[in-house]
């Protein structure tokens, strides 16, 4: 396994240079999967093959002998053999259930969207440093890329708002107001103990926001209020910790950083009400202005991909790997035997001694 090293710029491309020429010992566009309609090729089949070896890193001890180790009690080549294929039913079965549904080809915007990201991954955001040594071609790279923008496509066709099983506004209303973290938001550090005075300082900030709360729940101050308010706060005490503030903020119930206790409390606040979190983990002070169901529509309806996502994202998915699983797809053995998992290169950001 060549593991490359973060080492001097003209090092790093003299290497490149010589893997690069190992694009010469495949065949990239001979058929790896048969079963389906548009067969994936050896080349894109490679790129998705490099993507799962640089995630088998992250779940073994020591990834200067990867391929000597094993994930889930199964030999590491086995697990990327297995998530690639995997991926590739997936993204197979995407396009299949988009045929059926009358959305293939794609329109020219999309087509053309789907194109210009290829090409600034691979031009400008480094992409062909990576796939290119890795015996990927810009070809393959481009069709890897097609079949990843694909399941938001899918999604907008069978869920948008044109879509075969539309989702309506108040579904998703319902969703958010009981899933996904919607509010003004103001938060900052309390002082540390090594602070003079730190309990007596950590008192008047809690008794400042507790004001802030207060004033919000009983109507005579907005976000703006708020704001003004800390900031006078500040401005007479330059002593206490700064705060930060966010006009929008909104994040899926899974996926920020708090404790259960916290995101019970935030479900529990009534839309357009304040809530205060005294003492959150790492001597932090949070304070919400939930969202109002008006605020709430208007969110959805400017990202009303995002929020359709987070509803049917995750049931879609299941939906379309088991589909994928169903079409009979199979892999040519022989023809992807040439893609040694032994040569591959991956960048681990460290530096050579």
């Amino acid at each position: 396994m060549k593991l490359l090293k973060r080492a001097a710029a003209a090092a790093m491309a003299l290497i490149l240079a010589f893997a690069v020429t190992g694009c010469d010992r495949i065949r990239q566009d001979d058929i790896a999967a048969t079963g389906v309609e548009n067969s994936v090729s050896v080349g894109v089949y490679r790129a998705f093959q490099v993507d799962n070896t640089g995630n088998a890193m992250a779940y073994v001890e020591n990834t200067d002998d990867l391929l000597n180790q094993q994930i889930d009690g199964k030999p590491v080549a086995d697990w990327i053999k297995e998530q690639t294929e995997s991926q590739l039913r997936y993204y197979i079965g995407v396009e299949t259930k988009l045929r059926e549904l009358g959305r293939l080809p794609l329109t020219e915007e999309e087509q053309q969207s789907i194109q210009e990201n290829a090409d600034s991954q691979w031009s400008d955001n480094g992409a062909s440093l990576y796939y290119e040594p890795n015996n990927v071609s810009k070809k393959s790279f481009e069709t890897y890329i097609y079949y990843k923008s694909l399941p938001p496509i899918l999604m907008e066709a069978m869920y948008g708002e044109d879509g075969a099983q539309a989702v309506p506004e108040d579904t998703l209303l319902d969703f958010v107001t009981d899933n996904v973290f919607m509010a003004q938001y103001v938060y900052l550090l309390k002082n540390a103990a090594i602070v003079a005075d730190a309990d007596e300082k950590n008192a008047a900030l809690i008794e400042a926001f507790e004001g802030y709360r207060d004033g919000v729940n009983n109507g005579t101050m907005t976000y703006d209020d708020v704001l003004a308010a800390e900031q006078s706060r500040v401005d007479a005490d330059s002593t206490q910790p700064k705060s930060s503030s966010d006009a929008e903020w909104v994040n899926s119930k899974d996926a920020v950083n708090l404790t259960d206790e916290i995101k019970e409390q935030f479900f529990a606040t009534e839309p357009g009400k304040a809530l205060l979190v005294p003492d959150a983990p790492s001597n932090m002070i949070y304070f919400f202005i939930r969202y109002t169901e008006e605020q709430m529509r208007s969110y959805i309806q400017e990202n009303r991909s995002e929020i359709l996502g987070q509803y049917v994202g995750t049931s879609l998915e299941e939906d379309m790997v088991a589909y994928g699983d169903s079409l009979g797809i199979t892999f040519d053995d022989e023809k992807l035997s040439v893609l040694s998992l032994e040569e591959i290169v991956i960048d681990t950001g460290d530096t050579e001694e």
